[in-house]
């Protein structure tokens, strides 16, 4: 059993005392009909629109006695064959990645901006004003994604060439 909270007897409400045991076992009986809710949801409406290897994860994971070890190669293999079955490869290309770099290129591309700019007014060019500036930026990110994406998109077609030829 929980300790009860300490009250200074001093205190302005009286009840104050009672109304927070009250509020403490709404809570506990909210709790646990929250708990009971969700614990009585199948698994099939939980996966309801995804693929059957979701199932297959929830289904195989509560048949789990607490002490029984997972077979973690066939829970690893489920998912490998989703990964197969949508079409994907492993590239390598992660998402982090992908946004580390895309962060990387961007860095770049203003520090070499500030170089261009610095030149320019070591050599008494003329000053390329702000706007100026950040419409050549955007540019250089519009066609670092383009060729990005047309990496990506050649790897994936690659990929299902060579899935395809292979069966």
């Amino acid at each position: 059993m929980e300790p009860l909270p300490e009250f200074d007897v001093d205190d302005k409400d009286p009840h104050l005392f009672k109304k927070t045991l009250d509020h403490e076992k709404k809570q506990r009986e909210w709790d646990t009909a929250y708990c009971d809710r969700k614990q009585h949801i199948s698994y099939e409406i939980l996966t309801l629109g995804m693929p059957h290897q979701f199932l297959e994860y929830f289904q195989y994971c509560g048949s789990l006695k607490f002490e029984q070890r997972p077979n973690y190669e066939f829970l690893i293999g489920l998912f490998d064959q989703l990964f197969k079955d949508m079409g994907f490869a492993n590239d390598d290309e992660y998402d982090w990645v992908l946004h580390k770099r895309r962060l990387i290129d961007r860095r770049h591309a203003k520090e070499n901006e500030e170089k261009r700019i610095r030149l320019l007014q070591l050599t008494n060019q003329p000053k390329l004003d702000k706007k100026k500036v950040e419409q050549i930026n955007r540019l250089e990110v519009l066609k670092l994604r383009e060729k990005e994406q047309e990496a990506a998109e050649a790897k994936r077609q690659k990929t299902i060439k060579l899935i395809i030829n292979h069966d």
